[in-house]
């Protein structure tokens, strides 16, 4: 499946995070909440990273596994916290996944084939692995006739601990205002930090890198 996936991404810290989800839990209806993981794919010199693609594996426990490919797409910037990128996704069986967990990402005819058809012009697939994971604790809320679902993210990944409010919407200016208006009526300031988990976590990686660097 390929779509274009628009969404807001805004980091809190702990306080303002557990303010916002009291808020909302008082206000508006829960609709779920549950935990994922995302395995990322890349080489050991992140040249996805480097050309702004992600690839990712989410297992949603209890529930489903995706392989994921996101690719920039040329665009204005609407507003400094609004993503949109080209992401095509194909679900993976719980057997795909130990075999992959197991033996690597080679390992699956499926897996490779989507892979090679879309980047082999970008990146030698055989240098691809799994450099990580980060987990996540989703709570999803519907806000009045909204269609599109707000969420709370609390995920944790090469020992650090994040908060991030993400909403995955068709109008980005419409919901944006909605989102902004929350903040102003609870006082809350959001960070400057507008990077995805994907950039968050790579940036860790690099940081946790550049620090063995140094000792050794």
């Amino acid at each position: 499946m390929k779509i274009i996936e628009k969404e807001l991404k805004y980091i809190l810290n702990k306080d303002n995070f557990h303010k916002f989800k009291e808020f909302l839990e008082d206000r508006y209806i829960k609709k779920d909440s549950f935990n994922q993981i995302n395995y990322y794919i890349d080489n050991k010199f992140l040249e996805l990273n480097s050309r702004a693609i992600r690839l990712r594996i989410r297992d949603v426990l209890n529930d489903r596994i995706e392989l994921t490919l996101k690719s920039p797409i040329a665009h204005n910037e609407i507003m400094a916290h609004a993503h949109i990128k080209m992401e095509e996704t194909i679900e993976l069986t719980h057997v795909n996944m130990e075999n992959l967990i197991e033996h690597g990402i080679h390992c699956n005819k499926e897996i490779v084939e989507f892979i090679d058809n879309r980047l082999n012009e970008v990146i030698d697939i055989k240098s691809l692995t799994i450099i990580g994971q980060l987990e996540t604790n989703r709570t999803n809320y519907s806000i009045d006739d909204i269609d599109d679902l707000i969420s709370l993210d609390i995920s944790n990944y090469l020992g650090k601990e994040d908060y991030e409010v993400e909403w995955e919407c068709s109008d980005l200016t419409f919901c944006n205002g909605v989102l902004l208006n929350f903040f102003r009526e609870l006082e809350i300031n959001y960070e400057k930090d507008k990077t995805s988990k994907t950039s968050r976590f790579l940036r860790r990686l690099n940081k946790l890198k550049d620090m063995e660097d140094i000792i050794t």
